[in-house]
């Protein structure tokens, strides 16, 4: 089974990549695969999601999905908007 894979990099810039899996496993699988191939470097830093729907590393994959594992957002968006309404007030 093909299996897409989004990779946010530090930079966040993402990285597309189109595996062969077998049927049945899982996401923990994948990331094993990743890490194997230096594609990720740790999976404790990502947050996973396929097509846009968080699962844990026990989740079996299916034909066709797209995996995303996106890094955490460096501010709070909401505090990121105070501060620039802030400095539009000065």
């Amino acid at each position: 089974m093909e299996i897409e894979v989004q990779i946010m990099q530090a930079d966040f810039q993402v990285r597309a990549l189109s595996l062969h899996m077998r049927s049945g496993e899982t996401v923990a699988d994948l990331l094993t695969l990743l890490i194997a191939s230096e594609a990720i470097s740790d999976e404790k830093c990502y947050g996973l999601s396929i097509y846009g729907v968080r699962v844990k590393t026990s989740s079996v994959l299916s034909d066709g999905d797209r995996v995303e594992l996106s890094l955490s957002l460096p501010k709070d968006p909401l505090l990121r908007r105070r501060q620039r309404a802030l400095k539009r007030k000065k």
